[in-house]
This record gives structure tokens, C-alpha cells and sequence, in this order.
């Protein structure tokens, strides 16, 4: 700097982060799970994640859900979904969770959810577009804060109403746009 003050510098640098398609389990041992790029768990795989489970979003990107996913953290050790880096509290960190139309069930529980969403499109913290034959999206014991574009997105496609289940029970939302 020129006025002669000290200053600290720091930079992050992540290594073989998590990018493209995921599945299998994801365990508290192995956390956090930096993901580096956009990811996806595909119509035909599974996704669990352990109690206290930490994924990391180093940019913008997104996290599809189209496949079978069980994310159920406990009252002591929840699941948390936030920026690798967080210097500055500001929302949309990265992009979110998006639960696609499908007729594969998807649990959310005892969970946090950070600083997530997208100011170029309606993407919430978490988007749920729908389900299909009697599958179910539900979310419980959670909690979202710090989103762009709203907390939670609910939306039906293509007539889909009918058929839909989806449940929410005790998430805290808060200080989102």
C-alpha cells in the first residue's frame, strides 16, 4: 500500500474440489466437500450425506437434484451447505440447491443453508420445481439465511399440481432478499 501500513494479503486455493456428476456417500470424515464447478446427481444415482457434513461452494455454482438424495443431519450435528469463503456476509454466494421434477424422494433434514441464490434468474436458496407419481420433496429442522431471490422456491411444471408433494416443516428463514 502506499501510505505505509501493514496490511494482510490472502488468497484461497482449493484442490481436486468436487465438479460434475455426484453419488455415493458423503461422510462426515471425508468433509467438507468443496465444490469447485457446477454439480449434479443424475436421474439413476443416489446421494447421501452423514450428519455433519460440511459442502463448500467456491463460486457460483449450482446443485442439481434429480436422483434419489438423503441428507439428514441431527439435532447436535447438522448438514450445512455455505460459501468455502465467506469474508463478507454477502448473499449469493453461490447458486443453490434446485430439486427438479422427478418421481425420485428428496430429504433435507436438520440442515443450515448460507448466502446461496442468483440476482440473474428466480433461484432461491433452495428451488423445488415439482414432483412426480407420488414422490416427495420435504425439508424439516432447517434453516436458510443470507439468500438472494427468497429463501425457498416452490413451483409445479407442466400440470404437475396434482401430483406434487412437497413438505416443509420447522425452517427458519431469515435475512434473505
Amino acid at each position: 500500500n502506499d501510505s505505509g501500513e501493514p496490511e494482510t494479503i490472502s488468497d484461497e486455493v482449493v484442490y481436486a474440489g468436487v465438479s460434475g456428476n455426484v453419488s455415493g456417500t458423503w461422510t462426515a470424515a471425508n468433509s467438507p466437500y468443496v465444490i469447485t464447478d457446477d454439480i449434479t446427481l443424475q436421474y439413476d444415482d443416489t446421494l447421501i450425506i452423514e450428519p455433519g457434513v460440511e459442502v463448500k461452494f467456491f463460486g457460483r455454482h449450482y446443485f442439481d437434484i434429480q436422483g434419489y438424495f438423503l441428507a439428514i443431519g441431527n439435532e447436535t450435528d447438522s448438514i450445512k451447505f455455505i460459501p468455502a469463503v465467506n469474508s463478507d456476509n454477502s448473499r449469493g454466494q453461490w447458486k443453490g440447491l434446485r430439486f427438479f421434477e422427478t418421481d425420485k424422494n428428496a430429504e433435507l433434514s436438520y440442515f443450515v443453508l448460507g448466502y446461496a441464490g442468483s440476482n440473474n434468474s428466480p433461484h432461491a436458496g433452495i428451488n423445488v420445481y415439482g414432483k412426480s407419481n407420488g414422490a416427495i420433496t420435504k425439508l424439516s429442522n432447517g434453516l436458510v439465511y443470507g439468500s438472494t431471490s427468497g429463501s425457498i422456491n416452490l413451483s409445479t411444471h407442466n400440470g404437475m399440481a396434482g401430483k406434487d408433494t412437497i413438505r416443509i416443516d420447522n425452517v427458519e428463514i431469515y435475512e434473505n432478499d
